[in-house]
Protein backbone atom coordinates (compact mmCIF):
# COMPACT_ATOMS: atom_id res chain seq x y z
CA UNK A 1 0.00 0.00 0.00
CA UNK A 2 1.90 3.52 -1.04
CA UNK A 3 1.95 6.00 1.63
CA UNK A 4 -0.92 8.14 0.66
CA UNK A 5 -3.23 5.56 0.42
CA UNK A 6 -1.83 4.24 3.82
CA UNK A 7 -2.41 7.83 5.41
CA UNK A 8 -5.98 7.70 3.40
CA UNK A 9 -6.59 4.41 4.87
CA UNK A 10 -5.08 5.21 8.69
CA UNK A 11 -7.25 8.03 9.46
CA UNK A 12 -10.74 7.84 7.72
CA UNK A 13 -10.58 4.38 9.53
CA UNK A 14 -12.33 4.23 12.78
CA UNK A 15 -10.33 1.03 13.53
CA UNK A 16 -7.40 2.49 13.94
CA UNK A 17 -8.88 4.94 16.71
CA UNK A 18 -10.48 1.80 18.10
CA UNK A 19 -6.99 0.21 18.30
CA UNK A 20 -5.71 2.93 20.09
CA UNK A 21 -7.99 3.25 22.38
CA UNK A 22 -7.90 -0.62 23.30
CA UNK A 23 -4.28 -0.39 22.76
CA UNK A 24 -3.53 2.33 25.37
CA UNK A 25 -6.12 1.44 27.92
CA UNK A 26 -3.24 -1.66 28.34
CA UNK A 27 -0.04 -0.03 27.97
CA UNK A 28 -1.03 3.62 28.42
CA UNK A 29 1.96 5.09 27.32
CA UNK A 30 4.42 3.74 24.41
CA UNK A 31 6.60 4.81 21.47
CA UNK A 32 6.69 3.86 17.80
CA UNK A 33 10.49 2.64 18.91
CA UNK A 34 9.76 -0.12 21.47
CA UNK A 35 7.67 -1.99 18.71
CA UNK A 36 10.94 -1.88 16.55
CA UNK A 37 13.13 -3.54 18.74
CA UNK A 38 10.84 -6.10 20.63
CA UNK A 39 8.50 -6.92 17.60
CA UNK A 40 8.44 -10.48 18.44
CA UNK A 41 6.86 -9.89 22.06
CA UNK A 42 4.01 -8.24 20.04
CA UNK A 43 0.85 -9.05 17.77
CA UNK A 44 1.83 -8.03 14.14
CA UNK A 45 -1.08 -5.77 14.23
CA UNK A 46 0.21 -3.70 17.36
CA UNK A 47 3.65 -3.27 15.64
CA UNK A 48 2.43 -1.81 12.60
CA UNK A 49 -0.43 0.03 14.28
CA UNK A 50 2.35 1.34 16.76
CA UNK A 51 4.89 2.13 14.05
CA UNK A 52 1.98 4.47 11.93
CA UNK A 53 1.95 6.47 14.71
CA UNK A 54 4.38 8.94 13.39
CA UNK A 55 1.26 9.01 10.51
CA UNK A 56 -1.00 10.11 13.00
CA UNK A 57 2.01 12.80 14.62
CA UNK A 58 2.02 14.27 10.84
CA UNK A 59 -1.89 14.58 10.32
CA UNK A 60 -2.38 16.32 13.69
CA UNK A 61 0.56 18.46 12.93
CA UNK A 62 -0.77 19.65 9.49
CA UNK A 63 -4.27 19.76 11.19
CA UNK A 64 -3.38 22.15 13.87
CA UNK A 65 -0.34 24.14 11.40
CA UNK A 66 -3.67 24.74 9.27
CA UNK A 67 -5.80 26.19 11.89
CA UNK A 68 -3.34 27.96 14.25
CA UNK A 69 -3.17 25.46 17.04
CA UNK A 70 0.05 25.95 19.24
CA UNK A 71 1.46 22.63 20.27
CA UNK A 72 3.33 22.42 23.56
CA UNK A 73 6.59 21.69 24.23
CA UNK A 74 8.93 18.97 26.49
CA UNK A 75 12.28 19.57 25.87
CA UNK A 76 12.17 20.98 22.93
CA UNK A 77 10.15 18.34 21.20
CA UNK A 78 7.02 18.85 19.91
CA UNK A 79 3.64 17.56 21.62
CA UNK A 80 0.10 17.57 20.64
CA UNK A 81 -3.25 17.03 22.89
CA UNK A 82 -5.64 15.25 21.44
CA UNK A 83 -9.24 13.67 22.37
CA UNK A 84 -11.39 11.14 21.16
CA UNK A 85 -14.45 11.00 22.65
CA UNK A 86 -13.42 11.67 26.55
CA UNK A 87 -10.31 9.65 26.06
CA UNK A 88 -6.94 12.50 26.08
CA UNK A 89 -4.09 11.55 24.46
CA UNK A 90 -0.72 13.16 24.16
CA UNK A 91 1.19 12.35 20.84
CA UNK A 92 5.00 13.83 20.07
CA UNK A 93 8.23 12.80 19.15
CA UNK A 94 11.62 12.83 20.81
CA UNK A 95 14.37 14.07 18.62
CA UNK A 96 17.61 12.81 19.36
CA UNK A 97 19.94 10.90 17.18
CA UNK A 98 16.32 9.89 15.77
CA UNK A 99 13.22 10.40 15.74
CA UNK A 100 10.72 8.19 18.26
CA UNK A 101 7.36 9.03 18.23
CA UNK A 102 5.44 8.17 21.32
CA UNK A 103 1.74 8.28 22.85
CA UNK A 104 0.91 9.00 26.37
CA UNK A 105 -2.47 8.41 27.09
CA UNK A 106 -4.38 11.13 29.85
CA UNK A 107 -7.35 11.98 31.24
CA UNK A 108 -9.20 14.82 29.39
CA UNK A 109 -8.73 17.57 31.88
CA UNK A 110 -10.35 21.16 31.16
CA UNK A 111 -6.97 23.16 32.35
CA UNK A 112 -5.45 21.65 28.66
CA UNK A 113 -6.93 22.18 25.37
CA UNK A 114 -7.41 19.13 23.14
CA UNK A 115 -7.31 19.03 19.27
CA UNK A 116 -11.25 16.91 19.04
CA UNK A 117 -9.77 14.14 16.40
CA UNK A 118 -13.52 14.31 15.05
CA UNK A 119 -12.49 18.10 14.00
CA UNK A 120 -9.35 16.73 11.85
CA UNK A 121 -11.48 14.10 10.45
CA UNK A 122 -14.33 16.89 9.20
CA UNK A 123 -11.46 18.68 8.03
CA UNK A 124 -10.16 16.19 5.62
CA UNK A 125 -13.65 14.99 4.74
CA UNK A 126 -14.45 18.92 3.77
CA UNK A 127 -11.19 19.15 2.40
CA UNK A 128 -11.71 16.12 0.17
CA UNK A 129 -15.27 17.54 -1.19
CA UNK A 130 -13.55 20.61 -1.73
CA UNK A 131 -10.95 19.12 -4.01
CA UNK A 132 -13.84 17.19 -6.22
Amino acid sequence: MNEVVKEEYLYDNIEYLKWLINFTSKYPIFSDDYFLLFRNNNTEIDCNNAENLCLLYYEIAKYAKENNIKPFYIDDNIVYKIRVDNIGFLIGNLDGKGRIFFCNRVEVDNSLEFINFEDIIKSKNLTLRLMI
